[in-house]
């Protein structure tokens, strides 16, 4: 095994947020299409050239950017952790809260590259095999765990997981379209949605207490 230099994977590190920062304020003030590598390098005050010793094209930094945004990587530690102890419940709510949090958070820059990101083909591929595959995966493995121990019923963990990241996207594009008022009290927004995400409307029962 190759032994790491950890302060070479420092500097890395820290040109590559270097790198990341600048692009999220390039790509903020002039959008993803009209943004040049040379645009990303002059704000973050290095040559043009640099930028691929880190990334290998804008589509590669912009796919950076949605995936630091994002905050997955740190959210799906979160849930396979939680998983352990919480119920079904207790972790859809903690996820539909952290993804709202996570969107009033970078609205204003969400705004400016999720449209890119949906219509354009290369990082649509990118998007889908870089973040929504691995962690539909690892969500389908989440809830495979609550269906082996019968906390989950008979319901099939790919739909449950499809079903929720269409619900993130939907609340997403709700946003984008003007739509605030989701955003305005997230606790409330997201033990609804967990309520009618695992019960649906119950139109025939009583209203349950809270």
């Amino acid at each position: 095994m190759t032994a790491t230099d950890p302060i070479k994977d420092a500097v890395t590190q820290a040109r590559q947020r270097q790198i990341l920062e600048a692009a999220v304020t390039v790509f903020a003030e002039k959008g993803y299409h009209r943004a040049t590598i040379r645009d990303i390098a002059r704000t973050a005050g290095i040559a043009d050239g640099t930028i691929y010793n880190y990334f290998k094209n804008k589509q590669d930094v912009m796919m950076n950017v949605v995936l630091q945004m994002a905050e997955v990587s740190s959210l799906m530690e979160d849930v396979l952790q939680a998983a352990q102890t919480m119920t079904p419940a207790q972790l859809l709510a903690m996820v539909f809260q952290n993804r709202l949090r996570t969107l009033r958070k970078n609205l204003p820059l969400t705004r400016a590259i999720f449209p890119q990101v949906v219509t354009d083909s290369e990082l649509q591929q990118m998007f889908f095999e870089e973040l929504l595959l691995p962690n539909m995966e690892k969500g389908e493995a989440v809830f495979q765990a609550y269906r082996d121990r019968h906390q989950l019923g008979g319901a099939d963990p790919k739909m449950i997981v499809r079903g929720l990241f269409s619900v993130i996207f939907g609340t997403i594009m709700m946003a984008l379209l003007g739509d605030t008022f989701i955003l305005d009290d997230t606790d409330a927004f997201s033990e609804q949605m967990t309520d009618i995400f695992l019960h649906g409307l119950n139109l025939d029962q009583p209203e349950r207490e809270q």
